[in-house]
């Protein structure tokens, strides 16, 4: 997605939970790179904030990080589990969508 945006022109600021996102990042052109657990609410503002100081204003931001595919099915998975998925796939996507407005220009959107 990020590569799509950059080929198009955008000035992308790409984040992940791993440090090794900032090699995929680099390797595409993005303008920056941001470390953070979207399931952690600070990381989440803190790293829009670090995309505003890199970037400006920003038009458009994508909540896709999540897990589930290697995951166990619903009746076998355990609790910790559970929770894990929910903040990830959840709370991730609430927290950007709580965070976010405000450091967006108008007429700005976010994907989810």
């Amino acid at each position: 997605m990020a590569r799509g945006f950059i080929d198009a022109g955008a000035t992308v600021v790409i984040s992940d939970i791993a440090a090794s996102g900032a090699d995929a990042a680099t390797e595409m052109g993005a303008a920056g790179f941001v470390q953070a657990d979207v399931a952690d609410e600070q990381q989440v503002i803190a790293a829009l904030d670090e995309a505003v100081r890199l970037v400006g204003k920003l038009d458009v931001v994508i909540n896709n990080a999540g897990i589930g595919l290697d995951m166990p099915t619903l009746d076998e998975l355990d609790g910790d589990l559970a929770r894990k998925m929910l903040d990830i796939n959840l709370r991730g996507v609430m927290y950007g969508l709580m965070h976010a407005p405000s450091r967006m220009n108008d007429g700005g959107s976010i994907i989810n």
